[in-house]
């Protein structure tokens, strides 16, 4: 039976070591550029995400402008401007025009809010002078001055952020137009957090929890999608090093800002643990290996040592052998000399030196026993017919 060299199996375990480190290596590169590639999908998807919100808040705050804009040339307010035009009081029909501007209004405070969608918290109709006509909604108070200081803040087609101890609100405005001149200004509060934080969220079920925010150019906050403390959130993400997505909202100067955080490395295959994970692993492995080589060349020279032995082994054996068959011959010869003295080599019979011997031997036992040695002596080979 045929055995492999120990050389060829030394070589075939090195090989196969430095392949499988290759194939180990390989293995943790290629899990490296894969989790780089999918965290890249996924900030692009979350990207996608946050660019679909800040669309759906421009369209929302574009449809809540319009409504403002309608209802500056709505037909209840312009013909309340004509009648106060055409010299009418309150007495003379003036106010039946006011409060038909009061329920146009008040549908747009009280009515969407009970079809389920963000309601205006506050309607206000003020003269190009500052003064207050009509203040409808649940913020109505009657202010004429904070309603002169919201005009003056506010310009055409856009949005102001108005913070107070009723929450932060949206606050939009569109002139009233009558005959070429401005004749005042239609002022609405939305409420910031009940209009944008339902489209902040994550709808989707089972998705990944991650922070996303509504704020203005300069950082401050608008609304969050989760309700937390956002307070320092820049200086904190710049901290922790995290990652901050954010794109512009159309038509406004507003943000959409999303910190993903687990979102991203909320599964096994993107967390960085996965890598670390698995380069260990291969790192136990990569030391099994040595070890085993190690062991394998200790087994190499122990190898070595056990056929060096067994060849002095068998060296030896044939030495003994050898020197067993030398004294195997020197015994015959011996034999064949002694036979040789003592037997005649024609006929095979005992010659005279054995018969002596046999007689010396004879007589010492006689003298030594008192005993006597008879002796005969008979022609048995009859060689004087031969001779």
């Amino acid at each position: 039976m045929e055995t492999s060299s120990p050389r060829s199996s030394n070589t075939t375990i090195v090989a196969t070591g430095i392949l499988l480190s290759l194939m180990l290596a390989t293995l943790v590169g290629f899990a490296y550029v894969g989790q780089t590639r999918l965290h890249d999908a996924l900030i692009e998807q979350e990207q996608l995400g946050i660019d679909k919100k800040a669309a759906a808040i421009a369209f929302f705050l574009a449809q809540r402008r319009d409504t403002v804009e309608q209802l500056a040339r709505s037909r209840p307010l312009a013909m309340y401007l004509a009648n106060r035009e055409l010299g009418m009081s309150l007495h003379d029909g003036l106010k039946l025009s006011l409060m038909a501007v009061t329920r146009e209004f008040d549908y747009y405070v009280a009515g969407e809010q009970e079809h389920g969608r963000a309601a205006f918290h506050r309607i206000a109709f003020v003269e190009e002078n500052g003064h207050l006509l009509l203040d409808v909604g649940r913020g109505a108070n009657g202010n004429t001055e904070q309603s002169y200081q919201v005009r003056r803040t506010a310009t055409i087609d856009d949005i102001q952020v108005r913070r107070s101890g009723e929450g932060t609100m949206l606050t939009l405005s569109a002139p009233v137009v009558r005959k070429g001149r401005t004749a005042g200004y239609v002022i609405a509060d939305l409420p910031a957090v009940d209009a944008l934080s339902p489209m902040l969220r994550d709808n989707k079920a089972g998705s990944p929890v991650s922070r996303t925010a509504a704020i203005e150019a300069s950082g401050a906050v608008i609304a969050t999608a989760d309700g937390q403390d956002w307070n320092g959130w820049r200086a904190a993400a710049e901290q922790s090093a995290e990652t901050v997505l954010e794109t512009a909202i159309e038509g406004t100067d507003f943000l959409v800002v999303t910190l993903p955080g687990n979102a991203i490395n909320h599964s096994v295959l993107t967390s960085p643990w996965f890598v670390v994970a698995l380069s260990l692993i291969c790192a136990a492995v990569l030391s099994g290996v040595a070890f085993l080589l190690r062991l394998n060349n200790h087994n190499l020279v122990l190898r070595t040592h056990f056929e060096a032995t067994a060849q002095q082994r068998a060296t030896l054996h044939e030495q003994n052998e050898r020197l067993q068959r030398e004294i195997d011959k020197r015994l015959e010869s011996e034999q064949k000399l002694a036979h040789q003295a003592n037997y005649d080599q024609l006929t095979g019979l005992p010659n005279r030196n054995l018969a002596m011997d046999r007689l010396a031997q004879a007589i010492k036992w006689a003298k030594r026993e008192g005993g006597s040695v008879l002796t005969l002596f008979l022609d048995l080979d009859r060689f004087k017919q031969v001779n």
